[in-house]
Parts: structure tokens; sequence; C-alpha cells
């Protein structure tokens, strides 16, 4: 969570500005872009990173606008794409 809310003190402006522009061509027209290590949302306003392996799931977003950060963390490899998205409408 830390992370989330802190990130972009972690690296001098201008990167940071990069990291939330898109840096390539969306793959399909109202698809997410990305960034210089985030995906970004195709609101324009999320950024986000996820991972998974054997044993978990883990998902971490920003809303570019506010700073409001949300991870979601599971203890088994289980898509929550749907958690993530009802999180991203409150």
């Amino acid at each position: 969570m830390r992370l989330g809310l802190g990130w972009s003190s972690l690296l001098p402006g201008s990167l940071a500005h990069e990291a939330l522009t898109p840096q390539a061509e969306s793959a399909a027209p109202g698809s997410g872009r990305t960034g210089l290590g985030w995906l970004l949302g195709p609101d324009h306003d999320s950024a986000m990173i996820a991972g998974g392996g054997l044993d978990a799931t883990s998902y971490l977003a920003v809303r570019i606008s506010d700073g409001r950060t949300h991870v979601v963390l599971a203890s088994r490899m289980v898509p929550v794409n749907t958690i993530a998205d009802r999180l991203k409408e409150t």
C-alpha cells in the first residue's frame, strides 16, 4: 500500500511523469496503454500493476486524479479483476 501511495517520490519528477504517460499505441480501441512500469486504464485516470504465482495473486491500482490507492491480495491463483473493478467504483 505504501508503494502505491508514495511511488512517485522514489523517482525524479520527469521520470514519474513518464511512468504515467502512454509509451506505445494501444493494441485495441478502448483498451488501456502502458506507461513506464504501469498499465494505464482506458479512463486515463488509473494506473495498475498485477502479478501472480502458483500460490498468490496481487493487484495494485492508483487513481491518478486523487492518489486513491487500493491493493487486492489473494492466497491462491485466482482472478481478482472483479474485486479490483468494484474497488475502483468507490
